[in-house]
């Protein structure tokens, strides 16, 4: 029986149906508890009048409800109303696999990754205990990123008849069979193109069912037909007990690896065949890296006729050498030169160019044996892609499901590079193919993959240290900030040389770096002479690197032992990239002494008015750090936000008067009236709220609570709606009445942050990231009521226009504008691309104000020569190291 749209199960409204099969009607909903869109199937009708069915079908969903992997799509809950009984899973965007399929056959560097997900799925559920039973392409879905993850795990048990019922229908997504036809044995339960033998005759199952039906699912996506196909269900299962897999309609190219891979899982007799999901992954990965097969490129051996790389360069992304590079190859093809002792090499600089247009977007990663490096690179941070580039190629390769990747790191045997991208800790083999997903992380800090093969990662900013097995599964926390002396983030973790201990930056009211030990789980601050080294970069070669704030790079000498850095700091880059918030220089330094970073200086910044025809004007003012720029209520002063200091800029005389100095503070905004600032400063510990003169003066305490709390708008009466980091529920938006009384306005599970209130006061305009990426929203001001969607595909820092007519908001590298109607009710009208912001850096919290006409917005640019368009490279650095040191 079909539901009708607003329909409420419980707690969820059904939005859209999605979908029919033997199993139920599927359709998508909205948790109106958590805000979320989860989808729900509402169980055949049949099923629901029969009490015994319902009965095991609950016990069997309950049990079901304990599997948890990134590529398994999760069970919520369940919902029974009005005799209708609905399961509520995670909804996943994307494709199936069948309509992947159907376009015809994949490249094998599409498959291998996607068969690899659903073996590392499918390991994880038989370790358990849960066999699928109904794998096939219809319930493999694929999401834009490239994660697989496997849909309805276990409910062909769970409902299951104990009647024959109907297994009509097509052969490719047959309704699941339920029957002890053909034989008396048993219940038959699986899709008929995809049941193993043992399953179509009736008899007992067990995980080899699914390994059957993995390998008919990878044989069909490199030959692009389906491996048994009747005319009719009984035909189907007649060939899959008497046609042998036809191995010679795989693609010419494919590896001898892969072909006994899908030979292995199609043995007829289960005792014959491959027993575990887990030596099917081993195997993939031993394809994807190119370990032990001669046709595969990176074994070592010439490809066989007919192959393809696992990854092709791509077109028009060259990599420009310098002469120096060129040397280098020369050298190495003559001599093996890279390889002689760092003691006796000399150092000899490199540049790694990017096309133009195009930037890095976060700090590099180089492999521990220095001959790999990884990075971010594209117009901005919301376009970019990371790439791999060995030392040995004269280009870089592209990591697939990649976009928006931050902090790269490698494995250390640096055959695999991990990421973040999409809200997830991902995982690539160097050797090319896609990313798997690990954990979730949704606003992350950085991770480290240690040798014992966890990773140890910073999900996001409060949440402390977490560790998760390289291949994913259940993380755990191994650090836990509490606000007080324990700071209120830990994060930029990294392993050092020959341990499993990490290097991370500790978050108090001084920033400095702590060592946790992989034997005790008990960690100690590292210090130094009147220098923090919160945002410290490890070097294997006995140092540490720190930010001198001006863009230079000091090293002061340091082991693991030390319980503090006792040699004086030494000046060793200058013009170096460092992230304003993370104060960490843009470099990485290898195992054999070759230093990666990024030249350019987020110290040259400047505010700019820009109007919509892109024409623009700097404001007055030197170049300095610069995160956010906001205009007063009188539209004739400018709030300049500094690391470590605030300006007012007048409009009128160009006159700049700084109002706070010396003293760690951070998004501020006007109170009414524009004669004060409130900012939050951590001058007393942890980042808490303060006011102070719009022409300076001694800072005012408002708000002194655990963690961390940032200033995001203020309502015409005073109010101030701040953002709190809480390591439970990430960012989330609160109200800090005239009374003093703290309220909480949007607090869930995923981050909340860049409010910004309606000109009447009614509404808030906010980015959240509860569908997996941020979006910009709107709720009534009181925090009670119906959320509506303002951005369409990602959005951040929403601004309204002084008449509330328009709401802005940050779209990847465009501005959009969306017309609104506030009265009688809220209504969304015609959206707008106005500008291309990709010259343009994002603002913290703030991405950039408006004029009171409208026509023109403030925005924050860094000049094009301070701009991070190369990486550099310092092979053998460690010999200069020495000489700048004395040694």
């Amino acid at each position: 029986m079909s539901i009708a749209i607003g329909t409420r199960l419980g707690a969820y409204e059904i939005i859209a149906p999605l979908g029919a099969g033997g199993m139920g009607q599927v359709y998508r909903a909205r948790d109106t508890k958590l805000n979320r869109h989860v989808a729900i199937k509402v169980l055949p009708d049949a099923v629901a009048r029969d009490a015994d069915r319902v009965a095991r079908f609950t016990r069997e969903a309950q049990t079901l409800a304990a599997l948890n992997h990134p590529n398994i799509a999760h069970i919520h809950g369940l919902e029974e109303v009005d005799g209708q009984v609905a399961i509520v899973m995670e909804l996943i965007e994307g494709e199936d696999l069948s309509v992947h399929i159907a376009r015809g056959p994949m490249p094998l560097a599409e498959a291998l990754p996607i068969a690899r997900q659903i073996a590392d799925a499918l390991e994880a559920a038989h370790e358990e205990g849960f066999i699928h039973r109904d794998l096939k392409p219809a319930n493999v879905k694929v999401r834009s990123d490239g994660t697989v993850k496997l849909l309805d795990f276990g409910l062909a048990k769970a409902l299951a008849a104990d009647t024959s019922s109907d297994i009509s229908g097509t052969l490719a997504n047959s309704p699941t069979i339920a029957s002890p036809a053909m034989t008396a044995m048993g219940v038959i339960m699986g899709t008929a193109a995809y049941m193993a033998p043992e399953q179509a005759r009736g008899k007992g199952v067990d995980r080899r069912v699914d390994i059957w039906a993995f390998g008919v699912v990878f044989y069909e996506m490199l030959t692009g037909v389906r491996l048994f196909e009747g005319g009719t269900v009984a035909e189907t299962i007649g060939l899959i007990f008497s046609r042998e897999p036809d191995m010679q309609s795989l693609p010419a190219g494919t590896p001898a690896s892969v072909r006994r891979i899908i030979g292995r899982c199609l043995v007829k007799d289960p005792r014959q065949r491959l027993r575990d999901a887990g030596d099917a992954r081993l195997l993939i990965d031993d394809a994807l890296e190119g370990r032990g097969d001669p046709s595969t490129p990176g074994s070592g051996q010439p490809p066989a006729s007919g192959s393809q790389p696992a990854v092709a360069a791509p077109r028009g992304r060259a990599l420009l050498l310098s002469l120096g590079a060129v040397a280098i190859a020369i050298a190495a093809a003559a001599g093996g030169w890279l390889a002689r002792p760092a003691s006796t090499a000399t150092p000899v600089h490199l540049s790694i160019a990017l096309p133009p247009g195009e930037q890095v977007t976060a700090p590099p990663a180089i492999s521990p044996d220095g001959q790999l490096v990884a990075y971010a690179a594209g117009r901005t941070t919301n376009s970019s892609q990371l790439y791999v580039r060995s030392l040995n190629d004269f280009a870089p390769h592209p990591v697939a499901n990649s976009s928006g990747a931050l902090y790269p790191f490698f494995s250390p045997d640096g055959r695999s590079v991990g990421f973040f991208a999409g809200g997830r800790l991902r995982r690539s083999s160097t050797a090319g193919g896609g990313a798997m997903d690990v954990a979730h992380a949704p606003t992350p800090w950085g991770a480290a993959w240690c040798a014992d093969g966890t990773i140890v990662y910073v999900p996001s900013l409060g949440s402390g240290l977490w560790r998760v097995k390289a291949e994913g599964g259940p993380p755990t926390q191994l650090t836990k900030p509490d606000g007080g002396d324990r700071g209120y983030a830990h994060v930029l973790p990294q392993r050092l040389r020959g341990t499993d201990d990490i290097l991370f930056g500790f978050w108090g009211q001084v920033f400095y770096s702590a060592l946790l030990s992989s034997k005790t789980n008990s960690w100690r601050a590292v210090t130094t002479n009147g220098r923090t080294y919160g945002g410290a970069a490890y070097a294997p070669l006995g140092a540490l690197l720190g930010n001198d704030d001006v863009g230079n790079v000091m090293a002061a000498r340091w082991s693991p032992s030390m319980t503090e850095l006792v040699t004086p700091d030494l000046p060793v880059f200058k013009n170096m990239n460092w992230g304003l918030a993370t104060m960490k220089p843009w470099v990485a330094v290898s195992d054999t002494g070759t230093a990666v970073y990024v030249p350019g200086s987020p110290n040259d910044r400047r505010v700019a008015w820009v109007d919509r025809l892109g024409r623009s004007e700097l404001l007055p003012g030197d170049p300095s750090a610069i995160h956010q720029a906001l205009l007063s209520h009188d539209g004739t002063r400018v709030l300049v936000g500094g690391t470590n200091d605030q300006w007012i800029v007048d409009l009128a005389t160009g006159v700049r008067t700084r109002i706070l100095s010396d003293t760690r503070s951070w998004s501020g905004a006007w109170l009414p009236g524009d004669t004060k600032i409130a900012f939050s400063s951590n001058k007393d510990g942890d980042w808490d709220l303060y006011t102070v003169g719009a022409d300076g003066g001694d800072p005012t305490r408002l708000l002194k609570r655990p963690f961390a709390q940032h200033v995001e708008a203020i309502e015409s009466d005073g109010t101030i709606i701040f953002m709190e980091r809480q390591p439970a529920t990430g960012n989330d938006l609160l109200t800090l009445g005239t009374d003093g009384r703290v309220s909480p306005l949007v607090v869930t599970p995923f981050n909340e942050e860049s409010a910004s209130i309606s000109p009447d006061g009614r509404f808030v305009a906010y980015a959240s990231d509860d569908s997996g990426h941020y979006e910009v929203y709107v709720i009534p001001a009181s925090g009670k009521g119906t959320r509506m969607t303002v951005s369409l595909d990602g959005g951040t820092g929403p601004v309204w226009s002084r008449d509330g007519h328009q709401l802005f908001y940050r779209a990847g590298d465009n501005l959009v504008s969306v017309q609104v109607r506030l009265t009688p009710t809220l209504t969304l009208g015609a959206r707008q691309t106005l500008l291309d912001l990709s010259a343009y850096d994002s603002g913290y919290l703030h991405e950039f104000d408006v004029s009171a006409d409208g026509q023109r917005f403030l925005l924050i640019r860094t000049a094009p020569e301070s701009r991070p368009t190369r990486l550099d490279l310092v092979l053998n650095w460690s010999e200069e190291l020495r000489t700048l040191g004395g040694k």
